[in-house]
């Protein structure tokens, strides 16, 4: 794995931990780990796609777009003094955990059908490859995640459009 790898992971897995605790939602916030993952995803897409690698590729999005609606219903939300402030919490780190999982059981699904010592320590590393698949399930998550929060909590879509206005 190259620095500039490990120095998005770093920064992805900051973005992450930024939303466990209450802090000021800014619109940096709802767009900086969509954008990152959405970039990585599309610069490690294979320029084709065989059915079983579509097919994962399908159930990683509908994976992650269920955790990040979960994570977004979680979220609290408070508006006062002019700010917006997010609390993600346990509920949010739990969101994170079962994405991990969720890649876990994609990767000894269809890579992996018959578990044996090799292919173990072989699932272990493309678990921490962080290859495209990776990138995409941390994209459909935080971009369903920004999404539902600026279309179901009212707060959110007023503040970010009064951003956007001046």
């Amino acid at each position: 794995m190259d620095n500039g790898t490990m120095l998005l992971i770093a920064a992805v897995v900051f973005l992450i931990f930024r939303h466990l605790m209450e802090k000021e939602l800014t619109m940096a916030d709802l767009l900086a780990l969509p954008a990152i993952s959405i970039c990585m995803t599309y610069l490690g897409l294979p320029v084709a796609m065989e059915w079983p690698t579509f097919f994962e590729f399908l159930a990683v999005m509908i994976m992650g777009a269920g955790i990040g609606y979960w994570q977004a219903g979680k979220t609290e939300v408070e508006y006062s003094d002019n700010k917006m402030v997010a609390r993600g919490g346990v509920p949010y780190l739990l969101g994170w955990i079962a994405l991990l999982g969720g890649r876990i059981l994609s990767l000894a699904l269809f890579h992996y059908p018959t578990l044996s010592a090799d292919s173990f320590s072989a699932l272990i590393q493309l678990l921490l490859a962080a290859d495209w698949m990776m990138w995409l399930m941390v994209a459909s998550v935080s971009v369903i995640y920004s999404v539902t929060l600026y279309l179901n909590v009212p707060e959110v879509n007023r503040y970010f459009n009064k951003q956007v206005r001046s």
